[in-house]
């Protein structure tokens, strides 16, 4: 939905606030309230069938590790959930 608000086919939608922030100064967003946003949810888990478990847990601990959540939260992710 964003590209045809980019082209003019639209002229609203709702996206994601990274695809938003991804947009630039090419749109305005307005924030929802806290009861009507969508959370979408982004699991993170090493496969048991993998044969590249070292590697998967070395990805799984750097997405959660403190740079690479603060690379995410500038691009407009929300923290992890509680675990």
């Amino acid at each position: 939905m964003l590209a045809k608000v980019e082209t003019g086919e639209a002229d609203a939608a709702f996206v994601y606030v990274t695809d938003a922030r991804s947009a630039g100064s090419h749109l305005s967003a307005i924030a929802l309230p806290a009861a009507a946003n969508a959370v979408a949810t982004y699991p993170i888990a090493v496969v048991s069938a993998t044969d590249h478990a070292d590697v998967a847990r070395e990805f799984v601990a750097f997405v959660l590790s403190p740079p690479a959540q603060d690379l995410l939260r500038r691009a407009g992710f929300g923290p992890p959930p509680a675990a």
